[in-house]
This record gives structure tokens, sequence and C-alpha cells, in this order.
């Protein structure tokens, strides 16, 4: 008899997170947790996305997990002190310290060029422009909205005014009605 378990989705996420900090293959990550095949891969296909914004990680990082038989993946802090203590080796340095640290040359000099264009392209000054007139757009949208709160607020009093008008006319208008019908009785 097969004992379905009902997984909470923090569970199921958590599980994917621990498999992308691990530095174990899908195969052997599976086993080790005792995870069916299929419930893993439902799990790694509906979590990736948002495993990979949670740990920082590129595409390429999640390619060289996904498609590794065992790997290590790097925080982009991680990757910074890694940039940062090789950048002044020498070739037979670095070969080394790729070879100590299971790392290839092509994933160090990749790291170092992201470092380096990381602030391409970014003007702080602009950026505040940028959302000093958003937040003055939005300023002006808000008093638009007020204003034509207002406006509906003064037709609402109107109507209510009026309607109060037409109940008194309605009112007098059989109050007068009653009045005649007596006087023509009385008659």
């Amino acid at each position: 008899m097969t004992k379905y378990h009902n997984y909470s989705e923090e569970h199921k996420k958590a599980t994917i997170v621990a498999f992308f900090k691990s530095n174990m293959s899908k195969t052997d990550f599976i086993n080790e947790n005792h995870l069916v095949n299929s419930t893993f891969y439902s799990w790694l296909n509906k979590y990736k996305v948002e495993v990979k914004k949670e740990l920082n990680l590129s595409e390429a990082d999640v390619a060289n997990v996904l498609n590794s038989t065992s790997h290590q993946v790097y925080t982009s802090e991680q990757k910074y002190k890694i940039v940062q203590e090789t950048s002044s080796m020498n070739e037979v340095e670095l070969g080394q310290y790729c070879l100590d640290h299971n790392l290839r040359e092509s994933q160090i000099r990749r790291w170092a060029e992201n470092c380096k264009t990381a602030n391409e392209g970014t003007d702080y000054r602009s950026k505040y422009e940028i959302e000093h007139n958003q937040y003055k757009e939005a300023q002006k949208v808000i008093h638009d909205l007020n204003a034509a709160m207002k406006e509906k607020e003064k037709e609402l009093e109107r109507m209510k005014d009026a309607l109060a008008e037409y109940a008194v006319r309605e009112t007098t208008l059989k109050k007068f009605q009653a009045i005649f019908a007596q006087e023509k009785e009385v008659q």
C-alpha cells in the first residue's frame, strides 16, 4: 500500500532551496532525501525561479546546478570575494587556486567581468529623478482623484437636496389632495 504525503508549499520550496545549496547531484539528493523522482522534478519546476531569486543565482549558475553531476552554488558575495582573491594571481597561482577550490578559470573570468560591468548604465541621480518624477505623477493622480471625488460628493449632495425637495413636494401635494377631497365631500 502506497502512502501519499501532503507536503506544505513551504516544505516543497525549502527542499528545492536545500538542493541548490547542497553539493549533490539531483540523483544523490533525491536518494538521500527519499523523494520520488517525479515529485522532486515537479517541485523543482515549480520553485526554481523563486529559489533563483532568493539565492541570487544567475541563469548560468542554475544551469550549472541542473546540468552537473555535482555542483557548488556561490552567492554574489562569494563570487566577489573569489574575484578579489584571484585578481592579483598569475596563471600558475590561478590554476592551483582553481584546482584547490574545484573551480574553472573561465568561471572566475566571467565573474570578474560581471563585477566590472555590474554598474554600467546606472546613474543614481537619474534613478532619483525617475523616482521623483514617478512620485510627482502619482501625487498628480491622487490630486485629480481627490478633485473628482469632491465633485462627485457635491453632485451627491445636490441629488440628496433634489430628492428631499421632491419628497416635500410629494408630501405637500398629497396633503392638498386630501384637503381638497375633504372639501368636495363637505360640499
